[in-house]
């Protein structure tokens, strides 16, 4: 269920209740932003009686928040081969690193050390760094849409994991910096704990909601990054200096 939806006819987030009050309703079916598939309005039967769109396919939508199994597209569509813009960017990335990592835990908090270089691996193998496109500033996000589940912070009470994931008109890198009128937008999964497996699906689904994005690029602004996890990760980039990238 969603709070936040298509508007119907404008290129825009709305508010489920905003939709509600408009006068006249706009006509049409507003729209999943995840999938683009139209949804309805329900209202809850809890205390709250509050309103939700709902996708109109039920569970038959090809939507990552009905259907768990979906490929993340991000994670499917490797990049050309690595040429000397993609090792510029590359080593770019790996100097400004801290500041990269900072905007990873200004949006997900709990992100360590140890995920961060393995989600750099996995960035190594898709061929992230090749995408013609690619700018430093979208880096953390794309890291944190392959990431896929992400535990929640302790003393989080509700949700036990968050999951990211792009708009629908995001299936690949270049389609982050396609010219458009509205920048692409991402959204924060979360889930409660599950009883009965590891990793939550769509029935432990709490709300999606929009994440805004710093469009600034990396800097040498000084972060506090503990030196536990300078030392962690200037030994992994030592290891991957000397490890060939294709």
């Amino acid at each position: 269920m969603l709070e936040y939806a298509l508007h119907p006819v404008e290129d825009r987030l709305v508010h489920v209740d905003e939709l509600c009050r408009a006068e006249p309703v706009p006509r049409g079916w507003a729209r999943c932003p995840l999938c683009l598939e139209a949804l309805y309005v329900v209202q809850l039967r809890d205390r709250s009686h509050a309103r939700r769109f709902v996708h109109l396919a039920g569970e038959f939508a090809r939507c990552p928040l009905v259907n768990d199994a979906l490929p993340n597209p991000l994670a499917v569509h490797v990049g050309p081969p690595l040429d000397e813009h993609g090792r510029r960017q590359r080593a770019t990335f790996f100097r400004h690193w801290q500041r990269h990592l900072h905007t990873i835990r200004q949006t997900a908090s709990a992100f360590g050390i140890a995920r961060f270089m393995r989600v750099i691996e996995h960035a190594d193998v898709l061929k992230l760094w090749a995408w013609p496109t690619l700018a430093q500033r979208d880096i953390p996000y794309i890291l944190l849409v392959l990431t896929e589940f992400i535990a929640a912070p302790r003393g989080e009470k509700q949700a036990a994991w968050s999951r990211f994931w792009f708009d629908a008109s995001v299936q690949q890198i270049d389609d982050l910096r396609k010219p458009r009128g509205m920048l692409p937008r991402l959204f924060r999964l979360r889930y409660r704990l599950p009883r009965m497996s590891k990793f939550p699906n769509a029935r432990h689904l709490i709300d999606c909601q929009p994440v805004q994005m710093d469009d600034a690029g990396p800097s040498d602004t000084a972060i506090g990054t503990p030196r536990a996890d300078i030392a962690a990760f200037e030994t992994f980039a030592a290891r991957s200096a000397r490890q060939p990238i294709d």
